[in-house]
């Protein structure tokens, strides 16, 4: 193999050979395609460019080594495609591949990325074209690399576009009732999903005119009286493009004819390209609405008291957009500092003032979490529109002692139309630890509820409810253990109530220790149920038969039965039965050898 004008050439090559090598084709071959292979099935392959231009050099040294251009290629193909694509490269210029595929076609092609430049990949493209296509088998084949990396990065930009445009429009469908896709710079309108729940919708219009002149239509025919100029100028190309500079979305209340209240959502799309193109979307939601409306009212009404409480809240603070923090009120008996001292300024950025308030007085185990939630970013997004985010928190006091202290969070609008942010604090020890008892003896209450006082297994009124659940559990098989004691009654009579106890007292032990206590059951005075999830049956059968070996060599015995189906055939009353008549057979049987035994 030899190198002709920066190309590789193999094999006897003479310019009166009859094969695809003519001065302005090969001339073509060279400028369209990366490298070029000529396989005469019969003579075997010619290499008639065999370069990577973007690794020239280290093509050169790697096709050097060798005197076959097909393991001269084989080697480029390791050094240089991208490790996920490597193998089917290889496996597409393999003779005995891609021979038998062109017995039935004329052509075929796979895509790779090839590395450029040590540092990125690019993609190409290869093609195995049979040349004589009158023949069904093929004698020659022309083996095409060609550089494709700007189409598939376009189609992949494109198919990435459409998809966040298409998850977009759906996301809206669901929520209102009409969507359209509209381009602000064309003025094109595109309505995706149209239903009849907004009497005069833009609907038709937009089939048949453009942006601006649907908007007027809409406005003439379905817009109150008293809202069509500020619709005029919310739906305004210009307005829009406004809104959405430093936002994604915005969303605008307003009343149609029938006096019902509508909202209009609109979306941008991003897009490579920088063209305008957005997502709109329209319901009707009078009911929803005129509720939070209500709501705000209520919550305005909750704010405006803060005024007169100072007692409540020590400190009152306004977050502005610009991360500065402003003093609103402080208590004339708690020191404005313990927040705000940065720098010996009550008018300090937010965030660096908050982390110096937690890093002195917050007690560690709350200390990240409350800097990780004091940011105006973070506030805006969590902080609902029309109500209260509260964040509760430990505070060091005078004495080195663990305070509860609480921040409620809300928005306001200011004058000149900022959302900032109000936080006010407040001392809430008391109500917390309160809440924590009344938590903690609510929960000791259930656990007494739920629990057999002889034994700590859960009872009958807890499996009774737990068990209803049990069907729709993350397993994907169930067994169920029921267990009842021999004999305990004639225990009792005989041995006394303490030895029946601990009869009882060692079934509950053993069961816990083998199968755990959260779905094991004292559901009657000698009946024990286990739920076990994901177990094998010998696994069941060992536990069952260490059960057995404890009680014998405490002198009980107590009969057995189990059950296990996967959870798509779990029908719980008939799965927990069958388990029972297998107990009630083995029972059976015990007792049967208790009688042979006395009649012996």
């Amino acid at each position: 193999m030899h190198l002709i004008d920066g190309t590789f050439f193999s094999g006897n090559y003479s310019p009166g050979e009859n094969l695809l090598i003519r001065d302005k084709l090969t001339k073509s071959l060279l400028e369209d395609y990366i490298f070029v292979f000529y396989h005469d099935i019969k003579k075997g392959f010619k290499a008639i460019k065999l370069i990577n231009d973007h690794n020239k050099a280290d093509n050169e040294e790697a096709l050097g080594k060798y005197e076959d251009a097909t393991d001269a290629f084989k080697e480029v193909v390791n050094l240089f495609v991208h490790p996920e694509d490597r193998n089917g490269v290889l496996d597409f210029i393999d003779p005995d591949y891609y021979i038998p595929l062109l017995r039935n076609k004329k052509s075929e092609t796979i895509y790779y990325r090839w590395k450029y430049d040590n540092r990125y990949y690019l993609y190409n493209r290869i093609t195995v074209k049979k040349l004589d296509e009158e023949n069904e088998e093929p004698t020659a084949v022309l083996i095409l690399c060609t550089d494709v990396d700007a189409q598939i990065r376009e189609k992949l930009m494109i198919e990435e576009r459409h998809k966040r445009y298409v998850s977009g429009m759906y996301a809206l469908s669901r929520e209102y009732s009409s969507v359209y896709y509209v381009n602000l710079d064309t003025k094109e309108v595109a309505p995706f999903d149209l239903s009849n729940r907004i009497q005069g919708m833009f609907g038709d219009k937009f089939y048949h005119m453009d942006y601006d002149r649907a908007v007027e239509e809409y406005i003439d025919h379905a817009v109150i009286d008293e809202d069509k100029e500020r619709m005029r100028e919310i739906l305004s190309r210009d307005y829009v493009r406004r809104c959405l500079v430093n936002q994604d979305y915005f969303t605008r209340v307003y009343l149609n004819n029938d006096n019902c209240y509508c909202e209009m959502k609109c979306v941008k799309v991003a897009q490579e390209d920088a063209s305008n193109v957005v997502i709109m979307g329209f319901a009707e939601k009078d009911s929803e609405i005129r509720s939070q409306q209500e709501h705000k009212k209520q919550k305005d009404f909750q704010l405006s008291l803060l005024d007169g409480l100072t007692r409540d809240f020590w400190t009152v603070i306004l977050i502005k957009p610009n991360g500065k923090a402003e003093l609103y009120r402080a208590s004339d008996n708690v020191r404005v500092t313990d927040f705000l001292k940065y720098e010996e300024s009550v008018d300090a950025e937010f965030e660096p003032a908050a982390r110096f308030y937690a890093e002195k007085f917050i007690i560690p185990e709350d200390r990240e979490r409350i800097i990780s939630e004091m940011s105006y970013s973070n506030l805006i997004k969590k902080v609902p529109e029309d109500g209260i985010y509260p964040i509760t928190y430990r505070r060091l006091d005078e004495n080195g002692e663990a305070v509860y202290m609480r921040i409620c969070c809300t928005k306001a609008v200011s004058g000149n139309g900022e959302v900032d942010i109000v936080i006010a604090f407040r001392n809430v020890d008391t109500q917390v630890r309160d809440e924590i008892k009344r938590r903690q003896l609510y929960e000791k209450a259930v656990n007494e509820r739920d629990m057999d006082g002889l034994t700590g297994l859960q009872n009958r009124f807890c499996y009774e409810r737990k068990t209803k659940d049990y069907d729709k559990g993350d397993y994907r098989k169930i067994g169920c253990i029921y267990i009842d004691a021999d004999g305990l009654h004639e225990i009792n009579n005989n041995e006394g109530h303490e030895r029946g106890d601990f009869m009882i007292k060692t079934i509950a032990d053993t069961m816990s220790k083998l199968w755990g206590i959260e779905n094991t059951f004292r559901i009657g005075g000698d009946e024990f149920v286990a739920f076990v999830f994901d177990m094998k049956k010998e696994e069941i059968e060992e536990g069952i038969s260490e059960l057995k070996a404890v009680l014998k060599e405490n002198g009980f015995s107590a009969s057995i039965g189990y059950n296990i189906e996967k959870k798509e055939s779990v029908k719980m009353q008939s799965f927990i039965k069958h388990a029972e008549d297998m107990m009630f057979a083995e029972k059976k049987e015990h007792y049967k050898g208790e009688n042979d035994r006395r009649r012996n």
